[in-house]
């Protein structure tokens, strides 16, 4: 009753490997999914939700005043500006503010940009003559411009309670650059007013 192939019968008791993957996506016996014909480990972490910035970063960003931002155009060109910031979780947003001269204030060369390129980074530094103070955090990310909406305004509110000057200017219709941020390199003294010199961090 065994099938026959060129001539000679086909062992019928031939073991079948378990893990052998299926051709064309199909589930293996185990049940783990297959993936141009191998299969997808089932162990592979989970992303995390931790935080991006450790608690002596997330101290050292929002006790500075001033950042600067960088974006580059389609063909790489760099642009630096420095800017006001508030930090919302993992998100560091920074307002176009009131621009008299420039009533078009898409046509900035930040905002431009970020169209064509939505790869950012910001730089919050501190300088000191006393060099066994200096300090720098590095956001590198993803920038979105929120021309309204919740976050839009959450971000609008985050920035009038940080810096007093906002409050006497008409920034909701505004645009706000929100930088999702994904990897953060720091280096230098964090901990208080009379830092120690730290080992350069990254993640």
């Amino acid at each position: 009753g065994r099938p026959v192939l060129s001539g000679r019968p086909v062992p019928s008791n031939r073991p079948v490997p378990s893990n052998r993957p299926v051709p064309g996506g199909r589930p293996v016996p185990d049940g783990r999914p297959v993936l141009s014909g191998r299969p997808v480990p089932s162990n592979r972490p989970v992303p995390s939700s931790r935080p991006v910035l450790s608690g002596e970063t997330r101290r050292f960003v929002e006790s500075m005043r001033v950042a600067r931002l960088a974006t580059a155009d389609a063909q790489g060109a760099p642009h630096v500006v420095p800017v006001c910031y508030a930090l919302i979780g993992d998100t560091l947003y920074v307002t176009i503010d009131e621009k008299p001269k420039r009533p078009d204030v898409r046509a900035m060369k930040r905002l431009r940009n970020i169209a064509q390129n939505s790869s950012v980074a910001v730089v919050v530094d501190r300088y000191d003559e006393d060099w066994s103070r200096l300090a720098w955090v590095m956001l590198r990310g993803r920038a979105e411009v929120l021309d309204d909406g919740d976050e839009h305004d959450r971000a609008h509110a985050a920035l009038r309670d940080r810096y007093p000057q906002y409050r006497a200017m008409r920034l909701d219709p505004l645009p706000v650059i929100a930088l999702r941020i994904a990897k953060v390199n720091a280096w230098g003294a964090f901990a208080t007013a009379e830092d120690q010199p730290a080992a350069g961090l990254s993640s």
